[in-house]
């Protein structure tokens, strides 16, 4: 029997997992699509800006004169019938050649250093049809598939950005604010593919889209010159892909119909070839990211996660004032409340080039610069409208939700310890560990990376949980920014103080190479006052 004077201790049940009141909560409030997901509504919104675009570089007279239906319009509304039913199958395809540009445009396949370069013809293009096996299956012979290739680029890059953007100030556009009903249960991710019903929900509103276009073709003011760039962006891509098939399938006298010809290059030669080099973005977040222990995981870890993307974000801010587009600057965390729930809102946006240089500095073996890349670009959620300004800002940076999305991709392209192996080696901390790895054992890292190598957009086999995977992640990244690496080894494996503002801006400026022109006035002061380093 109890004692008089004691108490039953009642345990609390933990509180029901949610992805709105989690870490990922602020993403739905930021983000065009008021989501968690790329929803169809605002994959929509992009693909109408793109599309209104895309026929002002002559698609209608590309497709009419190679269609044996011609112009004909059997419904009367201005729009021939054949440029409706492309339009329908490419919106049905969005995700497919979307992600596939993405692939193969030039910050990820060539590793440049401007998300605003699009995909270049020697590089990009041509990895691109050769991928696709396009001309290869007819047994074109070299030299004349890249005549081909050729022909199609230069005759498709006809705008460079400002001229893109000056035609699409010209026509309405629709990039409206859409609310979904985020309290709801996560959504699916996005088939590769929307499904035929869903696509024909929004035909009538591709017809509005397709007629302010033409109609903005009609008035002479609106006639802009030619600005060749030497790269396809997302719209120039699309209509390349469309003379691709004409080229293809429709001049060699195999298909007369030119959607049926798009619809044979999408699903026969573009689908089976980048299935696998790049899967939707939103598939790795309902089966990675957005999970009850990845949550409470990046929770954990939260503090010093703020610390060091406020660092970065105010880094990209300064960077900004000189070199457009000109990012708002970063306010101090402030905790909301929402629903039954709060958040934390952390302010600040991370460019691609500071987000590159804090990995270089982190020196994570194994960390490559396209996957440094690509676990940036595939964190951005879809943006209504690229063309205005904050359109440009939200498709080339990443608030504070998608640099944790980043970090959880970081951790399916590097190699990290195990709970095995910390066991065996009898240390405690995972970024001891590597530490000592990075130091005197370069072979059993790479037999690590070996181990735990998979496709893009996959997790490691054989290894402990993604959560677990990030933790040690994250514990790597504080201890080599605490520079406990200078310490005695023994010290090294240590529990760890809450990593510090002051801490995160001494390793940046050691280890990042940031231009002083850049650093914020009270960090240059820093730098005078601990000297050169």
């Amino acid at each position: 029997m109890f004692a008089e004077d004691s108490e039953e201790v009642i345990e609390e049940e933990p509180a029901e997992w949610r992805l709105y009141t989690s870490i990922w909560g602020p993403r739905c409030e930021w983000c065009d699509g008021r989501d968690f997901f790329d929803n169809e509504e605002v994959v929509f919104e992009r693909f109408a800006s793109d599309w209104q675009l895309a026929l002002r570089l002559g698609l209608v007279k590309l497709i009419t004169e190679n269609d044996d239906g011609g112009v004909g319009d059997t419904d009367g509304d201005g729009i021939p019938d054949e440029v409706e039913d492309v339009s329908a199958l490419l919106f049905q395809y969005n995700q497919l050649w979307s992600t596939a540009y993405l692939a193969y445009a030039d910050a990820v396949y060539g590793a440049g250093d401007d998300l605003d370069t699009g995909m270049k013809e020697n590089e990009g293009w041509k990895a691109f049809t050769e991928d696709i096996k396009v001309w290869s299956s007819i047994n074109l012979s070299v030299k004349d598939a890249s005549q081909k290739n050729n022909l199609i680029f230069m005759s498709i890059d006809k705008w460079d950005k400002p001229t893109q953007s000056a035609i699409a100030a010209q026509t309405p556009t629709r990039s409206k604010k859409i609310v979904r009903d985020v309290m709801a249960k996560p959504m699916p991710p996005m088939p590769r593919v929307i499904d035929e019903e869903a696509s024909h929900e929004y035909a009538h509103m591709l017809d509005s889209v397709s007629k302010a276009a033409l109609d903005a073709m009609k008035e002479p003011a609106n006639q802009l010159n030619n600005k060749k760039d030497l790269q396809l962006s997302r719209v120039e891509f699309v209509v390349a892909l469309i003379k691709t098939a004409i080229e293809r399938f429709v001049k060699t006298k195999q298909i007369n119909d030119v959607s049926d010809s798009v619809l044979k290059l999408l699903s026969e030669h573009i689908a089976p070839a980048i299935h696998e080099r790049a899967p939707p973005p939103d598939a790795f977040r309902v089966a990675v990211c957005y999970t009850p222990e990845m949550s409470r995981a990046l929770e954990k870890h939260a503090p010093a996660l703020r610390v060091i993307f406020g660092g970065l974000s105010l880094i990209a801010f300064m960077l900004s004032k000189t070199h457009p587009p000109k990012l708002p600057k970063p306010k101090e965390s402030k905790k909301l409340k929402r629903d039954d729930g709060s958040w934390i809102k952390v302010h600040g946006l991370l460019s691609l080039s500071f987000w590159r240089q804090f990995l270089v500095g982190l020196n994570l073996f194994g960390c490559e610069i396209r996957e440094r890349t690509l676990c940036f670009v595939y964190s951005i959620m879809c943006v209504a409208d690229s063309n205005c300004e904050e359109g440009r800002i939200r498709e080339k940076h990443l608030p504070f939700e998608g640099f944790l999305e980043a970090l959880v991709h970081l951790a399916t392209v590097v190699p990290l310890p195990t709970d095995a192996m910390l066991k065996e080696r009898d240390a405690v901390h995972a970024g001891a560990l590597m530490h000592t790895l990075q130091a005197s054992d370069e072979d059993t890292l790479k037999e690590m990376a070996k181990e735990q190598a998979c496709e893009w957009g996959d997790v490691p086999g054989h290894s402990d949980s993604m959560a677990r995977r990030v933790e040690y992640l994250v514990d790597i990244m504080v201890r080599k920014i605490k520079m406990l690496g200078t310490l005695h080894p023994e010290a090294l494996d240590t529990d760890l103080t809450p990593l510090t503002r002051r801490e995160f801006r001494t390793w940046a400026l050691r280890e990042m190479g940031v231009q002083d022109t850049l650093l914020p006035e009270t960090w240059t002061h820093e730098k005078c006052a601990v000297g050169e380093v």
